[in-house]
């Protein structure tokens, strides 16, 4: 057996490496890295195979689910189109073309709500992997599609990982890379964004390798020397990243802006020292130039996507153009999305100012005093808070840090002037949840404080300062630790979605039919069947929405309620003189009550049937007999 081991484990273009020797490597030598890094990439694996068999659930947002059937209809050939239409959708592109557009909803309907980065990543994983599934109520555990988007994510949280440890490396040293990426490993808030379907992970894989090259940008500024072409080429990737996550999430091109300002600051290379007698030059630099390559990279990746969406529905960002309108006093809700008006933006433009002042106040308060404190998941945000009153000698974590805290005070506004009803859907794992994406330079500030900390203490022996380490690490992880104990976690978000009763629903229609429900974006995704959003009104008018959608546009055969509706609360939501009854919010609900208890269906309405079985929680209408 030794003389086996010696023959294969030899020197490249020497003799054979003796035994003893390879065990050497092995545990002290060269091979120990190699191998603490195998252990340490097998436990992220365990970890997240644990994560997946205990506490994985089906998609439970909004945005989960609309981008992975945006992506199945791209892996499928039917381009960029959604099967979840919006009738703001329908109103916006029907302003820009002047005309009725029928087509809209007997063609696949082009999308205009979400950025093309995420949805066209996760179609070219549809195109490799198959990811058909049964779900039926007996052997229902998460649809296979979602497992594949959840293990997409961890390979990308893997990814994450790498980066803050190679940029915690890079500012510090590699202790502090090894504590901050086993930080963030052990973090539960981002392993639940690894299976949440939403973009979040790919968004934070990018804004550290944007971190990774600012800092290489500033150090080649300040330290290396490096040419003015170097610097070009590090400020064109920095607005190429940034371009990519504005494609990624629309909200995020705000990045630009800190991103400009920190390139212009540390542009400046230092002028070389001066002769004996003379006077010292200022620094010199590429300040204007840098920032002139980045903003127009950045708008050169974006112009493509943004003349797509113009040229179909007349603005650059579609439906995402009014989201600051959202939770205005004209446009509580999801009221803004549920409605057809003549004239969008005679519509909006009724909004004043001053509820986008109040808007900003207070959700900023919420954020500030709520959100942002609990935004890493954990305590190590104190120690970011601790970094910003330290100095440090390197001037690159302290040229680093400012400008994290510069966009965190930017992306405080950016959220509260866009945040809608899906963060009231979804309080934590939302895409308006944009302070998230930047947390992984919490870890890395977090550790740095904490080693500097540990080296002012005065340990007796080696073993304490590791057991301080380790002691510190495990506090950190005890919300994951806790969440991953017993019990199970249920594989479901019901109520609103049970993803069995979705797919029983639409396939009782044909794939050519169009339905309209209260959770449009579920019926896409689980069903694949085109569904409407549900209008404001239910179908009392013949001038109200549903109907210029029966009539004009399409036939509407199926009509789906569920618990976001049949689960109203009475007196705030569905009593005639509360709020919701004023602004139309309540009357599907009445509408329920009316079908539910009374067995009475508005004269004139184009479905009447019902399949037995499926109310008190849902209800649905069809056209005809179609579930026997």
């Amino acid at each position: 057996m030794k003389n086996f081991l010696a023959g294969v484990f030899r020197k490249k273009d020497g003799p054979p490496v003796g035994l003893q020797e390879w065990i050497y490597k092995l545990e002290e030598g060269e091979g120990a890295r190699y191998l603490r890094i195998a252990l340490f990439g097998l436990a992220l694996i365990a970890l997240a195979a644990l994560w997946h068999v205990r506490e994985a659930k089906n998609f439970y947002s909004i945005e989960a689910m609309d981008s992975a059937q945006i992506a199945r209809n791209l892996a499928n050939g039917e381009g960029y189109s959604t099967k979840f239409v919006r009738p703001l959708s329908i109103a916006l592109i029907e302003e820009h073309r002047g005309r009725i557009s029928p087509e809209l909803l007997t063609r696949p309907h082009p999308d205009i709500a979400n950025a093309p980065v995420y949805p066209t990543l996760l179609a070219g994983l549809m195109k490799v992997v198959p990811i058909k599934g049964a779900m039926t109520e007996q052997n229902f555990n998460r649809y296979r599609a979602e497992w594949l988007i959840g293990a997409f994510n961890q390979l990308l949280f893997f990814v994450v990982l790498f980066l803050v440890y190679r940029l915690a490396r890079r500012l510090f040293d590699r202790s502090v890379g090894v504590l901050a990426a086993a930080l963030v490993a052990l973090t539960e808030l981002y392993w639940e964004f690894t299976t949440s379907g939403l973009s979040t992970i790919l968004l934070m894989a990018l804004f550290l390798l944007l971190a990774n090259v600012l800092v290489k940008f500033e150090m080649g500024a300040r330290e290396l020397g490096k040419s003015k072409s170097w610097l070009f080429k590090m400020a064109a990737f920095a607005g190429v990243i940034v371009g990519l996550m504005a494609l990624t999430r629309y909200s995020m091109g705000w990045l630009i802006i800190p991103v400009v300002a920190f390139l212009t600051a540390v542009g400046a290379t230092p002028a070389p020292a001066p002769a004996p007698g003379t006077e010292a030059q200022p620094p010199s630099g590429p300040r204007a130039g840098v920032a002139i390559i980045a903003s127009l990279l950045f708008v050169l990746v974006l112009a493509p996507w943004l003349l797509r969406n113009f040229q179909v529905s007349g603005t650059l960002f579609g439906t995402a153009t009014y989201a600051v309108h959202h939770q205005s006093v004209q446009y509580p809700g999801n009221v803004l999305e549920r409605s057809m008006p003549q004239k969008v933006r005679s519509a909006v433009n009724r909004v004043e100012f001053d509820e986008y002042i109040r808007k900003l106040v207070v959700n900023a308060r919420e954020i500030i005093g709520q959100e942002l404190p609990r935004a890493a998941g954990n305590w190590i945000g104190a120690f970011f808070v601790a970094a910003l009153f330290m100095p440090f000698r390197n001037v690159a974590i302290s040229r680093l840090k400012w400008f994290l805290f510069g966009t965190l005070f930017l992306f405080i506004a950016v959220q509260a002037l866009g945040r809608t009803e899906l963060s009231a859907a979804t309080p934590t794992a939302n895409s308006e949840n944009l302070l998230v994406v930047f947390t992984p330079l919490f870890f890395i500030f977090g550790a740095g404080v904490f080693f500097t900390l540990l080296d002012g203490l005065n340990f007796p022996a080696p073993v304490l300062r590791s057991s301080a380490i380790a002691g510190f690490l495990l506090l950190m992880s005890l919300p994951l630790a806790l969440r991953l104990a017993p019990p199970r976690n249920v594989p479901f978000e019901y109520p609103p979605y049970f993803p069995p009763y979705i797919l029983t629903v639409s396939q009782f229609m044909e794939r050519d039919e169009l339905m309209m429900s209260d959770m449009p974006w579920a019926v896409a995704w689980y069903g694949d069947r085109q569904c409407v959003w549900i209008t404001l009104d239910a179908g009392l008018d013949k001038r109200d929405d549903f109907y210029r959608i029966n009539d004009e546009r399409k036939v509407i055969r199926g009509l789906y309620l569920t618990p976001i509706t049949t689960n109203r609360r009475f007196l705030t939501e569905m009593n005639e003189n509360s709020r919701a009854k004023h602004t139309r919010e309540g009357l599907w609900a009445n509408f329920y009550l009316d079908v539910y208890k009374f067995q009475n269906v508005p004269t004139g309405f184009p479905v009447k049937m019902a399949p037995p079985g499926m109310l008190p929680d849902q209800l649905f209408l069809s056209d005809r007999i179609r579930w026997r």
